[in-house]
This record gives C-alpha cells, structure tokens and sequence, in this order.
C-alpha cells in the first residue's frame, strides 16, 4: 500500500469538522484589514462569457496558523 493511500485511510477513520467559509463581502475577518472586492469583468450579454475579478487577503476566514502572524519564533504548519 502507497504511502498515499495510508494517509487517506488514516484520514478516512477520524471525524472532521469544516470550518470553511464561504467566500463572500461578509466573510470574517480582521478588521484592519481591507474588504473583499468583486468587480464584474465581462459578461455574457456584453462580451460572450462571464469574468468576476475577486481580490481579498489571505488571511480571510478561520486559520489555523494564526500564532505565526504574530512573532518571528513560531514554527509554521
């Protein structure tokens, strides 16, 4: 067996809780941070196909990396 595949089995025999958010203008976040922002492209009607730029930082949502954000002696994951 793969070395893959024991990790997947491994994963497979334990509960997980999601703790993904949706990506959307209400998305927690801390607060110096600057709001996400959706600017429409293109669009069907006008240009044949539709173009949504999305631009936010990366630390939107829950982490769990968050000590590393705060010293330069922290191991990261």
């Amino acid at each position: 067996m793969s070395d893959i595949i024991k990790a997947l089995e491994t994963l497979k025999e334990n509960k997980w809780i999601d703790l993904t958010h949706n990506v959307n203008p209400s998305i927690p976040k801390f607060g110096a941070f600057p709001n996400l922002n959706i600017e429409t492209l293109y669009t069907i009607k006008k240009d044949g196909f539709f173009v949504d730029r999305v631009s936010f930082v990366t630390q939107y949502g829950t982490h769990i990396d968050a000590p590393i954000h705060f010293t330069n002696k922290c191991e990261n994951f």
